[in-house]
């Protein structure tokens, strides 16, 4: 008798085993070459496989498609395109993550963060820098032990891999608890990273790399009989790990006693090398700005600190005189000028850190409309032809540490009263960031480089029955949350 009771027990067992490893999976490509291999070995894994191709010839409407998302466990989307989605995928993207959908977007390229922001926030990282460009290396993986790196598939626990990343660059927002599974072996950017949402949340995935040829499978790595064809199957699986996103602390400049402060130098020539100084805008000054920050410190002041984002806005300049000295005079307008940061974690000491020592950070910016015009002196004979000029950048022009290599940004940080203000506060100089702005012709250029005082502080939190009310609503999220495919709660 007993011996069928615990044939019966492990038939069950197998049942159920069987029931959390097999899922609903949508595959979706940008062009027609699909997914290839990978569409069997998942198959063959016991999943449910629909593939959908030219979804970007389709006018991303299956993306955009709120209903049709929520009949997966998970979505696989290869954005090889180099277009950024629509606001109205990115929208049903956030939605179905939101109620529980696992996001994996595979073929991230930097001209997809360049063109929408939204996609890059979508995917927990750092807008990478405007001209980081990297020879393919070999890849390692993580040794943080979750589903992924070890799963039903096999244990991927720091092995490396001869497989390359590509040359376009990913960068994890890890103050944010984005998980980089797999990174370059020499350090520095990224090839997979990884979001747990909290609560009943899903989770969204980036896999950087391609296939640029349409009509072949979209991903090579998923199907490699290796290390990521692993990876990709125990993601597939599904799971649970205790590396959950993190929700930062929003500071405002509106919040801090002292105003923030920026004055941009301008220069014929790369200031870097041998260009001349020609003139100065200074004590531009903000609307507003927002910096969202993760950190801890002790009771020294000691521990770290991220800046999961910052954007702030300057106010209008219009028809301001700058002062060339024997060079003349020229006038300047500088309208919707918006500057953009962020950084993985840094350490502090004493309340003071310096951003450059993160192992990544960016910064720059990400929209003005300028304009030069009636100049006056010898700078009138310098640059005839040129002038007037109007230069609009409206998509991110950033940088990070491969583009500001002497770049100076201290900075302090504090939780409560004792710096600048009675609030939780952080402070950031910027000591000379070099942009480059526009061609004059004849192998002239112009070039920007900012230097300021920024500070944000504390808003205040809302009042104590809310925050009661919300960390109810998010223990009910965390009891309600399911990630087995015979649990799982799907959108709508």
């Amino acid at each position: 008798m007993k011996r069928w009771v615990t044939m019966a027990l492990a038939v069950c067992l197998l049942t159920q085993s069987s029931r959390a490893t097999s899922r609903d999976i949508l595959l979706i490509d940008d062009f027609s070459g699909g997914f290839g291999p990978a569409v069997g070995l998942l198959s063959g894994a016991g999943h449910n496989v629909t593939q959908i191709i030219n979804e970007q010839a389709a006018g991303y409407t299956h993306l955009s498609d709120a209903a049709l998302l929520a009949n997966y466990d998970m979505v696989v989307y290869s954005a090889r395109g180099n277009v950024a989605p629509s606001a109205a995928a990115l929208a049903a993207f956030d939605g179905y993550v939101a109620a529980g959908g696992d996001v994996l977007v595979t073929g991230v390229t930097e001209s997809i963060g360049g063109s929408n922001l939204d996609a890059f926030r979508f995917g927990r990282l750092l807008l990478p820098e405007f001209s980081y460009f990297e020879p393919p290396t070999p890849q390692v993986v993580t040794t943080i032990d979750n589903f992924i790196t070890h799963g039903p598939f096999g244990d991927y626990r720091g092995t490396a891999s001869a497989h390359s990343n590509s040359y376009d660059q990913v960068f994890a927002n890890t103050g944010l608890g984005a998980v980089s599974l797999v990174r370059s072996a020499a350090g520095g950017s990224d090839k997979i990273v990884y979001t747990d949402l909290p609560g009943a949340g899903g989770s969204v995935g980036i896999w950087q790399g391609r296939n640029g040829f349409l009509a072949q499978p979209a991903q090579p790595d998923f199907y490699d009989a290796d290390v990521f064809q692993g990876l990709f199957l125990n993601w597939a699986a599904g799971g649970t790990t205790a590396h959950t996103e993190v929700t930062p602390t929003v500071y405002s400049m509106n919040e801090h006693p002292v105003a923030s402060t920026l004055s941009i130098d301008v220069y014929l020539g790369d200031p870097e090398v041998d260009g001349a100084l020609l003139g100065s805008i200074n004590n531009l000054t903000f609307s507003h700005g927002e910096a969202k920050l993760v950190g801890h410190l002790d009771a020294g002041g000691n521990g770290q600190v991220a800046m999961t984002e910052m954007t702030a806005q300057v106010n209008d300049v219009l028809n301001r005189k700058v002062d060339l000295d024997i060079l003349g005079s020229i006038r300047v307008d500088l309208e919707n000028l918006a500057i953009y940061g962020g950084s993985r974690p840094t350490n502090v000491a004493g309340h003071a850190f310096e951003v450059g020592q993160a192992d990544y950070y960016t910064l720059g910016l990400l929209s003005v409309t300028a304009s030069l015009h009636d100049p006056t002196g010898p700078i009138a004979t310098l640059l005839s032809g040129s002038l007037p000029l109007d230069i609009v950048i409206q998509d991110p022009f950033l940088g990070g540490k491969s583009d500001f290599p002497d770049a100076v940004l201290p900075g302090s940080f504090d939780l409560g009263p004792g710096l600048l203000s009675d609030k939780a506060e952080y402070n950031l100089g910027v000591d000379g960031i070099p942009l480059y702005l526009t061609s004059l012709g004849n192998g002239a250029s112009l070039y920007l480089k900012v230097r300021g005082d920024l500070h944000f502080a504390a808003v205040p939190e809302p009042a104590g029955p809310v925050l009661a009310g919300t960390g109810l609503v998010a223990l009910l999220a965390g009891v309600l949350r399911r990630h087995g495919a015979s649990s799982k709660r799907r959108p709508g």
